[in-house]
């Protein structure tokens, strides 16, 4: 980045003696330099104002700190909510909790980010069956802080775990169960991007017990509707099921007190890199969001039938205000409700509005037919103590209209206006969708343009018809309103376990349910200011965005999305199982080896984890560059030694074991001071002086007389003072090492 002069760097005085010199050179003949005289009076003007020009030139304003940012293609980010998960319990009977439900911890409120069914069932038993047998985990599951694995220390494929019921659970409905993993790792997981892939590295299928729809026959049936949140256990989060049929108690070993009513999800294929580890599963589980919705806006595709109805799953417009709208070009026109008969004489299209109060549900029946079109129906529904506040006020015609909004923290990215206009030949004002933007720049006469200020206040502002249109003046008529507005407290919604303890059913929905949410709610941030988006810049700047060189590649493979990535060795012109080829017939290619976080002793990648890796690569590769992405090859590496030690030190041959252990390791993440934590270095051989070194530190160790390593594997190769040569992409790990210790008196 280049310096920041400082160009205010002379003072008046010093200017005007500066003058003062340079006019024997210029003007000999003017020999009064006294401040009387006129021509030293001018001097003295002209330093002033060039003092002012250069204290100016020095100063940057917050303004043209925008503009460079955006120059660079960096916008300071706007505030983000807080985010959860929250567990109902104490369910009495069954009851739907719609999208956008509000929560409470304190004043401070929540919203569910889907729909929920609360079943009044229990999750008592939790089994995990493996090839050594089955373990009843279901003490751990109830306890916070104790984890347990899902399916085993080292899954396998036909492992299983039960979750048994006290009740059977709905048929045909979306039963929410929270899976929380343990995440406490050394190595985190990248978060997912909304463009990344991941491909998860196992696969699962769930199953319930009970009587098969189709067949009626008894037994375990796969649930042919899952949605899984988890990835198959690669994130915590929620799978959605949907029973198929009528559940049906069983009992077996070692839950075999009295029968339950059992779902099972079975390991089918693939492997995990590192076995899930579960802390909880739980029913009636949703994650909740910090942030109040006063209007919202949905839009649907007309099919250009009679009839067509459209189904909202939110208490918004269940327990709201419902409008909506039909497009016609680039404008919205409202249609009117059957049942307020005044209007049916309007000419525009109609609509009746009614909710299910079972499926907590409203639907919109049409009853003339739609123009069939592409997102041209609009549903706007908005809480009944917002519909003062949704009418902003009337433009006056005039340029630069500022309007003033009773509403602080609104969330720029789902803030949507309208602004009504007159058509010539229709009796009512049709009305048009606003564009929020961040200054009027580069708006035209023509921009239906805005912008949101929301530093003392929320604030709308307009343009002057050269950059920025100027909402049409309608006599008596607010002609501008909001029909989406979000608002979010930021970091306030970062609130302790705990917290979140109250909730608002749909009216006239009688529940004895109660709420907590298990953990902290995080993510929640405020606004990004000036300083904190130029220091994001700098960090991303330093971040590679194309892979060029193999730190390039490193770089990227160990920032993929979704994944443990623990180590990754980007290995140019060579290509795994052409280790004796010249560089000349590998040129082009580059062959990244991933290691990933594991606590196997040889961590090996899944199909799906080198997919991700790929995928993540072949989007920033060089268009030239072939991009081979593999598992590391490992050499088993054991150790034939005779130690000579101190007599006090002849029983501590596991100490000497477990240094061979630390520097013979392909991963070592919990000493790192061993290869600054890495592990063994790609391709490196295995020399005995290196041996004999790591041996000779051991304190208590006086000198070793005899030293002998053999090594298994593929492509290693022994020359003749004994050391091991492995190829470019091995890594080594210890075999059983055969250790003689004795002391300097048995010699």
């Amino acid at each position: 980045m280049l310096p920041s002069k400082n160009l205010d760097d002379r003072h008046f005085e010093e200017m005007v003696e500066q003058a003062k010199n340079a006019i024997p050179k210029l003007q000999p003949e003017w020999g009064d330099h006294r401040h009387h005289d006129p021509g030293i009076t001018l001097l003295e003007m002209f330093a002033w104002l060039m003092e002012m020009q250069q204290y100016y030139l020095n100063r940057i304003t917050e303004k043209n700190e925008r503009k460079f940012l955006q120059l660079m293609g960096v916008h300071p980010k706007n505030q983000s909510c807080a985010t959860t998960d929250v567990t109902f319990f104490d369910v009495s009977e069954e009851a739907i909790l719609p999208e956008k439900t509000r929560l409470f911890a304190g004043n401070l409120p929540f919203e569910t980010e889907h729909s929920l069914v609360l079943v009044p069932a229990s999750l008592e038993r939790v089994l995990v069956h493996t090839e050594s047998g089955t373990a009843d985990v279901s003490s751990s599951n109830a306890h916070n802080g104790v984890s347990y694995y899902a399916f085993g220390q080292e899954p396998k494929t036909g492992n299983k775990i039960y979750l048994g019921f006290d009740r059977p659970l709905p048929v045909g409905k979306a039963v929410s169960i929270g899976l929380r993993l343990f995440e406490d790792y050394p190595v985190p997981i990248v978060p997912l991007t909304p463009t990344s892939l991941f491909v998860p590295s196992a696969s699962l299928v769930w199953e319930y017990y009970g009587q098969n729809e189709r067949t009626q026959e008894l037994g375990w049936s796969p649930l042919s509707r899952v949605s899984d949140e988890t990835m198959n256990l690669s994130f915590s989060g929620r799978v959605l099921i949907e029973l198929d049929g009528a559940m049906k108690p069983l009992m077996f070993y070692p839950a075999n007190d009295r029968p339950r009513f059992w779902l099972c999800g079975t390991l089918r294929a693939g492997r995990f890199e590192l076995a899930p580890r579960m802390e909880k599963i739980e029913l009636n589980t949703v994650s909740v969001i910090q942030r109040e919705t006063f209007s919202q806006v949905w839009e649907f595709d007309a099919t250009g039938q009679v009839d067509q109805m459209v189904v909202l799953a939110s208490s918004l417009s269940y327990e709201g205000t419902v409008e909506v709208q039909c497009q016609k070009g680039q404008h919205w026109q409202s249609g009117w409700d059957q049942d307020e008969p005044d209007q049916a004489e309007t000419g525009v299209f109609s609509y009746r509005v009614s909710r299910d109060p079972e499926q907590g549900t409203t639907m919109l029946r049409f009853g003339s037919a739609i123009p069939r079109g592409h997102r041209n129906i609009r549903v706007i529904a908005y809480r009944s103590d917002f519909a003062g506040q949704r009418y902003i006020g009337e433009s006056s015609g005039l340029p630069h209209q500022l309007f003033r909004l009773n509403i602080q923290s609104i969330l720029p990215e789902t803030f949507v206006i309208q602004v009504a206009r007159q058509v010539e030949g229709s009796p009512f004002p049709i009305w048009e969708d606003w564009s929020l933007v961040t200054d009027f720049d580069r708006s035209g006469p023509q921009d239906r343009h805005f912008m949101l200020t929301d530093a003392d206040g929320a604030e709308i502002a307009f343009g002057n018809n050269e950059h920025g249109a100027i909402p049409e003046r309608l006599e008596g008529m607010a002609g501008i309103r909001i029909i989406s507005c979000q608002t979010g407290q930021g970091t306030k919604g970062n609130v302790q376990g705990g917290q979140i303890t109250r909730f608002l059913p749909l009216a006239r929905q009688r529940t004895t349910a109660q709420v907590t949410n298990p953990r902290p709610a995080s993510g929640g941030s405020e606004r990004e200011t000036i300083d904190q988006a130029k220091r994001r810049m700098r960090m991303e700047w330093k971040k590679p965005q194309r892979a060029v060189t193999a730190e390039d590649y490193e770089v990227i493979a160990l920032s993929t999305p979704g994944l443990r990535v623990a180590r990754a060795k980007a290995i140019p012109l060579y290509k795994v199982g052409e280790m004796e080829a010249s560089e000349k017939n590998a040129a082009a290619q580059m062959t990244v080896v991933m290691v990933p976080f594991s606590d196997q002793l040889t961590p090996l990648p899944s199909e799906g984890f080198l997919r991700t890796v790929r995928h993540q690569l072949e989007q920033r590769r060089l268009l030239t560059t072939e991009v081979h992405v593999a598992a590391p090859a490992y050499i088993k590496v054991t150790v034939f030694a005779t130690i000579v030690v101190e007599p006090a030190f002849v029983d501590k041959k596991q100490m000497v074991l477990q240094a061979l252990q630390r520097y013979l390791t392909p991963l070592d993440l919990h000493h790192p001071s061993t290869h600054q934590g890495k592990g063994w270095e790609f391709g490196r051989p295995v020399y005995k002086s290196d041996l004999y070194e790591v041996l000779n530190q051991i304190e208590g160790v006086l000198y070793v007389t005899d030293l002998w390593v053999s090594a298994e594997g593929t492509g290693i190769i022994r020359d003749e003072g004994g050391d091991i040569q492995i190829p470019r992409h091995a890594l080594v790990y210890s075999g059983e090492h055969v250790l003689e210790l004795v002391v300097e008196r048995e010699r």
